[in-house]
């Protein structure tokens, strides 16, 4: 029987930002949501947090997917976020290039961020040379 098994990134640094934010705001809405935009990155990496939650989520899946072998895929944004938090699980279980795919429409449905400029920093030759992995409907150039 086939296993699908979903994830959602790991802690970005746009979400640390904006849990700073509220914290330092409080409920100035107004005030929060202003230094957010000024401050939040289009494709933000993992925040240190997020890196943490990365390694465990690879520790707790890595044993399920070893045992599955060859019936894995992972599908993946090309979002730095999404690839940060797979990348630990691909590398634990050896997964071959071939068995892990970044997807052009694997995107943040309301993002403000993402809203005003929908793609990720890289662009699949980008993409394929900093991670092992394949780009489908990737863009070869900046043209998303």
């Amino acid at each position: 029987m086939p296993n699908l098994i979903l994830i959602r990134h790991a802690e970005s640094e746009n979400n640390h930002l904006q849990a700073n934010l509220v914290k330092q705001f409080k409920d100035d809405t107004t005030r929060i949501n202003e230094e957010y935009d000024k401050l939040a990155t289009r494709d933000p990496g993992l925040s240190e947090t997020g890196k943490h939650q990365a390694e465990r989520v690879a520790e707790y899946l890595a044993p399920l997917l070893t045992a599955l072998g060859e019936h894995v895929l992972i599908v993946t944004s090309p979002m730095r976020r999404a690839l940060q938090t797979v990348m630990p699980l691909v590398e634990r279980v050896g997964l071959p290039r071939e068995r892990v795919v970044a997807h052009v429409e694997m995107f943040e449905v309301g993002s403000p961020i993402l809203t005003r400029e929908r793609r990720p920093s890289q662009i699949a030759a980008q993409l394929e040379a900093e991670y092992p992995l394949h780009c489908r409907g990737v863009p070869s150039d900046e043209r998303y």
